[in-house]
């Protein structure tokens, strides 16, 4: 018993390390419990001359800070910063959150800086709000986030998408160029969440005045109108929001074009057809208004039959991973809108040709090669016509940096920004020449279509001589387009 109690003795941590309460805060030796009883206590002693000011701001900066320590010591810590007798003036406190707040994790350390934002009014601090709201947290509804209350008390008199947006209208080219790009793409992101479909963006961005729309002015505002008023589609994440801005890139000589062309059709579309447009749309459609406008003029229902028609007699192979998502047309009739028949078709189309199926397997041959990574690239207009047909398949490997392994694709920014004009996104899954079990889109696969807002296609290996093809979009629609397999043909 006694070599037990001596033990127990031998092993016990004494409860400081130091008698300098600013070492001992700071200490990982002190127990926990104990260092947030001594950041409590440092305000009071500060202000009462027993240790330095300067150095207390110092230490509890330090562990308000530092996100690898526990919530519940860095609350307290910012709190002896930020509250009512903290240890900072108001413009100081106002720095500090304006730094630290959009890249917080912790719930407890935004739950202390949005209450104390909230209760002095500080509205200046708006934007660094939405930044942090813009952060999603698994778990947490956006109806009981801090973010949101502390927004809608700031301002009464309007209603959080108002708040978003309004947030994301100041913030223009007169502002700090980096700044306002971040805060401009962290609140159109919450705004994806918030309006979901839109649809309170397009009556906010028709509410403008004419003037927000002079490109010189503000040329982020002028592409979201021109895609408004041009395309009828609005960018719904931060994501598509770029890529708007380079579909709308003045330095692009073909962009004018495009758009001349993009908009001519749009126009001539009835309400039925207009319904549900988005950017993705937009290609499509003018390709089949250059070579198959036929397909503009008929019903959606129309365009199911033609769908239906064409996948009847094709092998189709499911993904056996998450068999909840299901890949038949029958299970998607009503999702699909006109302007997602229009871009199925298309895919299906490039598909069918010579030229695209020589690529694809010249690229898996590549993939399989190349274990680091998965290959992937975009469908567009070839840039000349030939026997082979009138798209390409043109390939975009990771970058080597970016590489996760081998059943990840990660997008090089050169795929994003050169080709914005193509029609889909596509990459591959064939690790494994039978691979059928991971015929169609994983999960993080059904994200990329949702954040980037593009049409993309998977192509799973079947056998060596066969892949099959599955088409997603950003509404979560799974199509699978049956087996592709090689032509003999070569380019000349």
């Amino acid at each position: 018993m006694c070599a037990a109690v001596l033990a127990g003795c031998a092993t016990e941590r004494p409860p400081f390390v130091s008698t300098d309460p600013l070492t001992d805060v700071r200490s990982p030796e002190v127990d926990v419990r104990d260092r947030i009883g001594l950041v409590e206590a440092i305000p009071a002693q500060a202000a009462a001359g027993e240790i330095d000011r300067e150095a207390a701001v110092a230490a509890l900066k330090d562990i308000a800070w530092a996100n690898r320590l526990p919530s519940g010591l860095r609350a307290p810590a910012l709190r002896g910063l930020i509250d009512e007798g903290g240890l900072l003036d108001d413009p100081e406190r106002i720095e500090l959150l304006r730094r630290l707040l959009p890249t917080e994790r912790e719930r407890g350390v935004t739950a202390t800086a949005a209450r104390v934002i909230a209760d002095r009014g500080w509205t200046e601090l708006t934007p660094m709000l939405v930044r942090r709201f813009a952060r999603e947290e698994p778990g947490v509804p956006d109806t009981k986030r801090v973010e949101r209350a502390a927004l809608l008390t700031l301002h009464p008199d309007q209603t959080l998408e108002e708040i978003v947006f309004e947030v994301f209208l100041r913030h223009g080219p007169r502002s700090e160029v980096e700044l306002a790009e971040k805060v401009r793409r962290d609140a159109w992101d919450l705004l994806s969440r918030l309006d979901a479909d839109g649809e309170a963006r397009v009556e906010l961005l028709g509410d403008l005045a004419a003037r927000d729309a002079d490109p010189n002015r503000d040329p982020l505002m002028a592409s979201l109108r021109r895609g408004l008023l041009e395309l009828r589609a609005i960018p719904l994440t931060g994501e598509q929001l770029e890529w708007l801005l380079e579909l709308n890139d003045i330095e692009d000589i073909d962009a004018e074009p495009w758009w001349e062309a993009s908009n001519e059709i749009i126009r001539t579309l009835d309400q039925d057809q207009r319904r549900g447009l988005r950017l993705r749309h937009a290609e499509p459609l003018r390709i089949a208004a250059e070579v198959n406008r036929e397909r503009t003029r008929v019903s959606r229902g129309a365009l199911l039959d033609v769908l239906e028609q064409r996948l009847a007699d094709r092998t189709q192979h499911r993904r056996v991973e998450n068999t909840r998502v299901r890949q038949d047309l029958d299970a998607w009739r009503d999702e699909l809108t006109f302007g997602d028949l229009v871009s199925v078709l298309t895919v299906d189309d490039a598909i069918a040709e010579p030229r695209v199926r020589l690529a694809l397997f010249e690229q898996v041959d590549e993939d399989r090669a190349d274990t680091t990574t998965e290959y992937g690239g975009v469908l567009q207009v070839a840039s000349r016509r030939s026997s082979l047909g009138r798209f390409a398949a043109v390939s975009y490997p990771p970058r080597p940096a970016t590489r996760q392994n081998d059943r990840t694709f990660i997008a090089s920014r050169e795929m994003l920004s050169e080709n914005p004009r193509a029609f889909a996104h596509y990459h591959f899954h064939v690790q494994r020449e039978k691979n059928a079990g991971f015929a169609g889109p994983s999960a993080a696969d059904q994200l990329y279509a949702r954040r980037y807002g593009r049409t993309c296609v998977v192509f799973t290996s079947i056998d060596r001589r066969t892949l099959n093809a599955d088409v997603y979009l950003p509404n979560g629609v799974v199509i699978d387009l049956g087996e592709v397999k090689p032509y003999d043909e070569v380019l000349p």
